[in-house]
């Protein structure tokens, strides 16, 4: 499961 506030485009691209 991801968190809620891990979205799936943030865990393929993490923004700074």
């Amino acid at each position: 499961e991801y968190e809620e506030n891990v979205d799936l485009n943030d865990v393929l691209v993490p923004k700074p």
